[in-house]
């Protein structure tokens, strides 16, 4: 049959030579098609049949013992072009040979899904890839993506980039010496028009650069260069990879930091900027990032964009997504370690500046917003210049210690009145935007937060806040459609009996 006469040639190494030379010229090309509807709507991506025939005779190849050694001469080519077609493959369907069979090409496709199907194209492709591996003999890596469930990750469209993570870190470990070769077929891919070939390539390429093994060094600066190339990708996965990878420069060593902090601290910026990420993943690796490079490098390195940074960080308090505001909160808190030099008096109007949502989110509805506040705030205590103060910061805010919140605010402001008196009105005032928070708790916590500080300013020194003015804010709070604030409202306003 068909398998018997693959599996004859292939014992030819001449001729099993030709035949791959064949089919990676074969993959080279587009192998998804994605036919029209009758109206003129793209309905399925259907697996190419030349591709899917050349990785079906491959499957079988390379159970051959004899293919062994051609195999390792084209181990880049074959690597790569396998891992790009089980990433083209990704939810794709089966070709339809007849007209008859082309009735319902939704019907088609829900025949053919992957989740509902016991075969399907990226199935074959990845068996191909498995069979690939055990024929050159890095059975060690087929067992650590089974062990750790990568084999199954690479059927979806999400989880796809982090195993072909894993692969390449397999690969560090398993056979570094590839790793040149594989940067070199596989850079090119980089201008592909295919997202998925450029998805490929940059996924390894973040694992080549943060692995540590034998030649690293030397391959840095092109791989740098290549992940820096495509931080303005159209794909928002490709961007991200990029972020997350060039973050990794904390595992160089010192000369390769020193060297190339600069650049990357600027790609982090630009991270932090990118107006097409909906779902904040790209922000989040980018402040990820500047967390673990600002660990590695010099005050010197970091003066001159301290304050830009600080900036940047501010509008990510108040992000929807949790781990943003947790990040944000890490990140800001991680930027004291820069106060003691040149930049000090700036970065302590920056805290100052901050101080208020790093208390209101001590009371976050998340647990990781509250610890990452609680972390942020035992760096920047004793930068504030008021000992009672950091040692409250200290002595209460503790990772997994509970707090009473209510209680807190309310010693903390008396603390505020005594040994910040000049920033009393605008602590207050910074408060008063936070009572239109989208987030229920943050009003409340803003709600007490004036409540607790007015109502602790002794009499002498009313004139320290505009008190008309957050008296008439919280009155209209007392109007509001959540039951909560109305309650915070009326307790802050119960403790203003002085005014």
């Amino acid at each position: 049959n068909t398998i018997d006469i693959w599996q004859t040639l292939s014992q030819d190494k001449s001729l099993a030579n030709h035949i791959i030379e064949y089919f990676l010229e074969i993959f080279s090309d587009n192998v998804i098609s994605s036919p029209p509807d009758p109206h003129g709507r793209s309905i399925a991506y259907v697996a190419a049949h030349k591709p899917l025939a050349a990785i079906c005779a491959l499957r079988e190849m390379f159970k051959v013992p004899e293919m062994e050694t051609c195999s390792k001469e084209h181990f880049d080519r074959l690597f790569s072009s396998l891992l790009i077609v089980s990433g083209a493959y990704v939810g794709a369907v089966f070709p339809v040979y007849s007209a008859d069979n082309v009735k319902s090409l939704a019907s088609l496709q829900k025949k053919n899904d992957p989740k509902s199907s016991s075969q399907s194209p990226v199935r074959f492709a990845i068996e191909t890839l498995k069979n690939f591996l055990l024929c050159v003999k890095e059975d060690i890596i087929v067992t650590s993506m089974n062990e750790g469930g990568y084999w199954v990750m690479m059927e979806e469209q999400d989880k796809y980039p982090e195993a072909v993570a894993a692969l390449g870190r397999s690969i560090c470990v398993c056979c570094p010496d590839q790793v040149p070769k594989l940067i070199t077929f596989l850079n090119p891919m980089l201008n592909s028009s295919v997202d998925v070939h450029r998805i490929v390539s940059v996924s390894l390429f973040v694992e080549f650069l943060s692995q540590s093994y034998k030649g690293r060094k030397t391959l840095t600066e092109p791989l740098m260069n290549s992940l820096l190339g495509r931080l303005v990708d159209s794909s928002p996965v490709v961007r991200r990879l990029c972020i997350s990878g060039l973050g990794n420069i904390s595992m160089l060593d010192k000369e390769q930091i020193d060297r190339y902090s600069t650049t990357i601290l600027s790609a982090m910026m630009t991270g932090m900027d990118d107006r097409e990420d909906p779902g904040c993943n790209i922000t989040l690796e980018a402040m990820s990032g500047l967390s673990s490079i600002l660990s590695q490098v010099a005050e010197a390195d970091v003066r001159n964009i301290l304050i830009n940074i600080a900036l940047r960080i501010k509008p990510m308090f108040e992000k929807e997504k949790p781990l943003v505001r947790a990040a944000a909160f890490t990140l800001f808190g991680n930027l004291s370690r820069f106060a003691n030099g040149p930049s000090k008096e700036q970065f302590l109007e920056q805290v100052h500046g901050n101080l208020v949502p790093l208390l209101l989110h001590l009371n976050d509805e998340d647990k990781h917003v509250i610890k990452a506040c609680k972390y942020s705030l035992r760096l920047l205590g004793p930068i504030l210049e008021s000992d009672e103060m950091n040692n409250m910061f200290q002595k209460h805010l503790l990772d997994d210690a509970h707090l009473h919140y209510g209680d807190f605010i309310n010693d903390l402001t008396k603390t505020v009145i005594s040994d910040f008196p000049d920033k009393v009105g605008f602590y207050s005032t910074t408060c008063l935007s936070y009572l239109k928070s989208p987030f229920t708790t943050i009003q409340c916590n803003a709600t007490a937060f004036l409540g607790y500080l007015l109502g602790n300013i002794p009499v002498e020194k009313q004139n320290l806040v505009a008190k008309e003015r957050v008296c008439s804010a919280l009155l209209v709070l007392l109007k509001d459609q959540c039951p909560e604030v109305r309650i915070r409202a009326a307790e802050s306003l119960s403790l203003l009996y002085n005014y």
